[in-house]
């Protein structure tokens, strides 16, 4: 069982950042196999929706579910990631969300090759995200998400 890292956030603005970077890394790539696609077709012009849509299927994984199972103390994650190792997989937490990415492949040249996963869950219920832990094992990421404790509210008269 391999432990990752997880990228912990308190302040969602922090995380907003991180992941806008990294959809703009996603949308750069379906923009440039978009282009291949046109150019692959002689450079004919009224098929870009066409050509942006295949972009997005073979840039982008499509959606593998991720399992979310609620305790009274924390959430349990899970998700098939098979074929994928530790150094290709992402975990981002802020106190109400999980985000998973993965990179299938990059060429020695540093050039797209293969696909991302791109994976978010909104949680029902705060979570402490300095306490987060999470595995791979036999290909399953396994994240457990331990709940923030309940917070007395004493009303003084």
């Amino acid at each position: 069982m391999a432990k990752l890292a997880i990228e912990k956030y308190t302040e969602p603005e922090t995380v907003a950042e991180a992941l806008l970077e990294q959809g703009l890394t996603i949308t750069e790539a379906i923009r440039l196999r978009a282009y291949d696609l046109f150019l692959s077709r002689g450079g004919e012009n009224g098929f870009d929706v066409d050509d942006w849509l295949q972009a997005e299927r073979d840039v982008v994984s499509s959606a593998t579910p991720i399992e979310l199972v609620e305790h009274d103390n924390d959430f349990q994650a899970r998700i098939d990631l098979t074929g994928l190792g530790v150094q290709q997989i992402q975990v981002f937490a802020t106190p109400n969300s999980l985000v998973i990415k993965a990179e299938v492949t990059k060429t020695a040249e540093g050039e797209f090759s293969g696909k991302m996963l791109f994976q978010s869950v909104e949680l029902p219920a705060s979570i402490d995200v300095d306490q987060l832990s999470a595995s791979l094992d036999g290909g399953i990421l396994q994240v457990t998400l331990p709940k923030t404790a309940a917070k007395a509210i004493t009303a003084t008269a």
